[in-house]
């Protein structure tokens, strides 16, 4: 396991205003301090491992069908020596975003272990905003490279839409792993680096963004008195809230979905500093 490490103070990581986004926001209005989303459950594959690559086949979409336990879904691993297929482990995950109290949106995560299940995120209405779903056709192993795909369902000018998940979507951004590491880059349609994103050490996994440039743009840390259950999303001003909770979920699913050896379980994997 790698050593706890303490976030950056907020006040001086996010100090830098930075410009409107270019193509505008996912979501206007949502505010850039006060946000508040449920964490996807800290999972450790224990025995588990993945059965076979194969292809990932059509895309599935999280939350067709949502189960929840009454703990919230926050799994705690496997004891067995159990084969996981494509399907995943457990049940999908609805996690509820809140600004200031009012519920803003949700995020639904798919079974952990899977792939080519896609996480969605909706309105309060259960409308559409974006879709994180895997770029890969096969399940991508830690020594290769691998991308996630974050399309959102409003309009970017120029762009053709794509039909993925059962919507028209927009290409707004790409998470790229390269091998062996923890760290994403954050690409635009027109293949611009973005951001960067970094999981802070720990046991469970905070988030950090910065700017090609080192700025500070995004930080997710836990909520406190929230047992880790519960992460306080905070941006610099000008940045688009939507889509950094849009990059933090694609590196969360670039993570959870390579490719587990018969007894390797998840390796001690907990991030970088």
């Amino acid at each position: 396991m790698g050593c706890a490490a303490s976030a950056p103070k907020a006040e001086t990581f996010l100090a830098n205003e930075q410009p409107a986004p270019k193509n505008g926001y996912m979501v206007d209005g949502v505010p850039t301090e006060g946000v508040t989303m449920q964490a996807w459950s800290n999972f450790d594959a224990g025995n588990r491992y993945h059965a076979q690559s194969g292809l990932g086949g059509a895309l599935q979409v999280a939350s067709m069908v949502i189960a929840e336990d009454e703990q919230g879904s926050h799994f705690d691993g496997s004891t067995l020596g159990d084969a996981v297929g494509n399907a995943g482990v457990g049940s999908s995950e609805t996690l509820p975003i809140t600004a200031s109290g009012a519920q803003i949106a949700t995020l639904s995560m798919p079974p952990h272990m899977s792939f080519g299940i896609a996480g969605v995120l909706r309105d309060p209405a259960g409308q559409v905003i974006a879709v994180i779903a895997t770029a890969q056709t096969q399940r991508p192993t830690g020594m290769s490279t691998s991308s996630v795909n974050v399309w959102g369902t409003k309009p970017i000018a120029g762009q053709t839409p794509t039909t993925v998940g059962g919507i028209n979507g927009y290409l707004w951004a790409r998470a790229e792993r390269k091998p062996m590491s923890n760290t994403f880059q954050i690409y635009d349609a027109a293949n611009q680096l973005i951001a960067k994103g970094v999981p802070i050490r720990g046991f469970a996994r905070q988030y950090k963004f910065t700017t090609p440039a080192g700025q500070g743009i995004m930080l997710a840390t836990f909520t406190p008195g929230s047992n880790k259950k519960s992460f306080d999303i905070r941006c610099a001003q000008g940045v688009d809230v939507t889509l950094a909770i849009c990059m933090m979920a694609a590196m969360q699913l670039g993570a959870d979905e390579l490719w587990v050896e018969m007894s390797a379980g998840n390796g001690g994997d907990h991030g970088d500093d």
